[in-house]
């Protein structure tokens, strides 16, 4: 089985179901369900998830919607090494990263995130895929 990371936005996508991206979002699920991957986040999504739920799109059932994703994730963790490591890349975005270096602490194969540009030049040891090439490609 693959290990994929998913970033806050595919995430968000999915607890969301923000048009137009939870479509192509979903299908991770989809592959989830059907065996084929482990879905990781880390546990700074789950808050950002619990921000942008409640506080920025105010999601009707916003707690149940992230209990029951979260319950079909594997959280990857970090320590302080790691958000070092993260906070000194040459990143630009820290926020990923930090979640990028989760991802490669934990030694997880993929990446998923819609922002793959963000990622250009950091994509030799973990590669980074949209939802859309990930799911095409396996």
């Amino acid at each position: 089985m693959l290990d994929v990371f998913l970033d806050t936005d595919i995430a968000f996508d999915i607890v969301s179901k923000r048009t137009p991206h939870h479509v192509q979002s979903l299908k991770l699920i989809e592959k989830l369900e059907r065996g084929e991957i482990y879905i990781h986040i880390s546990e700074s999504i789950i808050t950002n998830l619990i921000y942008l739920s409640f506080h920025s799109h105010k999601i009707d059932h916003a707690l149940l919607k992230i209990q029951k994703f979260v319950d079909l994730c594997r959280v990857s963790s970090s320590n302080k090494n790691v958000i070092l490591q993260a906070m000194n890349s040459n990143f630009k975005d820290k926020e990923d990263a930090i979640q990028y270096h989760i991802a490669l602490h934990n030694g997880l194969d993929y990446f998923i995130s819609r922002n793959i540009k963000d990622y250009q030049g950091f994509t030799s040891t973990i590669p980074v895929y949209t939802p859309q090439t990930f799911i095409e490609s396996f």
